[in-house]
């Protein structure tokens, strides 16, 4: 792994940022009492149903949500249906400082990632930062596992803990979730809160995963009888790459009995192709959640992404293909969790070939023993107890 060179210019940047968060939150503290609901919201469709369902059981309180500009649509949709409040976070926006305020007026504040204005904010003895992980498990390694992260400026280690040490509680889907926040930024086990996740839900309630499924099924009639291949793989960072698979050799192989979803991350190239394959290969679906992408899979591939914790909820048996071309480098720039791989119940590959071999003949893998470790408490009650216990605290 290349030592990452530091750029000084970047991290005085950041440090001004903090700054001015941390001076204009201490101004506007006196004007806020701490009275509302706070969403930081960074990952579209993925918490939608939790937000509506604590605007309609919670409603003697507001309701905001604060996004970053990838979920601008989504924000705009359940300003719509749900009538909360909505405000871009973006420091070149007018509305940054707006944004400041509605945080610090929080009594609760929940967010679904990392959000580096965290570590300058100002808040209320009363507010309680709650961590709703955008996922229900971790492959990957972040925060303090990461070993990029131990090559930053001591600048950035102290902005990142900081972040770190302003979350009062993190929502856990198992004790297995709840180990890699303490590894990860150094979180204490009293901190837990073993809710299970409400993205998670959905997996549970069977007449919601088949209406997903008929929704897709209508909206690309080629799902209709055949055995659908899912492909989600993580991203990688700083990288701009085709994705290595050989589509042109799975259609060969399985283009009369299969469907190919392609769901790339945006940073990542789809190959190029000689021809087209409509009725074969579907890419970068747009609008779709990743339950309802889940909802018509029969297999998947995926190699470090999160995706794989849902599957398994959704099926006590199926067939996942991890498809890890660059394991070794990953392994070393970014970190895989300690022997994931062995406990893991998939199918590990590392070549186009071995994929469609694994397709092919691969075994079914049974997911009762990986749940119990991983999806411990993901039930399909996440969303209730979350609820209740938000409600605790604003009734308080």
């Amino acid at each position: 792994m290349q030592r990452r060179k530091i750029n000084w210019f970047v991290e005085i940047s950041k440090e001004i940022y903090i700054l001015l968060v941390s001076f204009t939150s201490h101004i506007l503290a006196p004007f806020c009492q701490p009275k509302k609901i706070v969403y930081l919201m960074s990952f579209p469709r993925n918490n939608n149903d939790f937000i509506q369902r604590m605007v309609s059981e919670i409603n003697e309180i507001d309701v905001t949500i604060v996004y970053t500009k990838n979920c601008y649509f989504e924000a705009k949709k359940l300003k719509k249906t749900c009538h909360v409040a909505i405000v871009p976070l973006n420091e070149f926006n007018p509305q940054f400082f707006k944004a400041i305020k509605e945080i610090v007026c929080g009594k609760v504040i929940i967010c679904d990632n990392y959000f580096a204005i965290l570590g300058g904010i100002h808040l209320s003895k009363e507010a309680t930062v709650i961590q709703l992980w955008h996922a229900n498990g971790a492959i990957k390694h972040f925060g303090w596992e990461n070993p990029q992260t131990l090559q930053r400026s001591f600048l950035s280690k102290k902005r990142f803990q900081k972040v770190y040490d302003r979350i009062d509680k993190y929502v856990v889907g198992s004790s297995r979730m709840a180990g890699v926040f303490e590894r990860s930024y150094k979180a204490k086990p009293e901190q837990m809160l073993p809710l299970g996740y409400p993205r998670s839900d959905i997996y549970s309630h069977t007449e919601k995963v088949n209406k997903s499924k008929q929704q897709m099924i209508e909206k690309f009639p080629q799902l209709k009888g055949k055995q659908v291949i899912l492909c989600m793989p993580t991203y990688r960072e700083n990288k701009s790459e085709v994705y290595p698979l050989d589509i042109e050799e799975l259609y060969r192989e399985f283009g009369k009995t299969h469907v190919l979803i392609m769901q790339l991350h945006p940073h990542m190239r789809s190959p190029v192709l000689t021809h087209s394959y409509p009725e074969f290969l579907i890419e970068r679906i747009n609008d779709v959640s990743t339950a309802d992408l889940l909802s018509v899979a029969d297999i998947l591939i995926t190699d470090y992404s999160s995706v794989f914790f849902d599957y398994t909820l959704l099926k006590q048996k199926g067939k996942s293909i991890f498809y890890c071309y660059d394991l070794l480098d990953y392994a070393n720039e970014i970190g895989i969790q300690k022997e994931f791989f062995n406990v893991i119940p998939g199918l590990n590959c590392n070549t186009s070939k071995e994929v469609a071999w694994l397709i092919a003949h691969g075994e079914y893998r049974d997911f009762t023993e990986f749940n119990s470790l991983w999806n411990t408490y993901n039930d399909g009650h996440g969303t209730d107890r979350l609820i209740q216990y938000v409600s605790e605290i604003i009734r308080a």
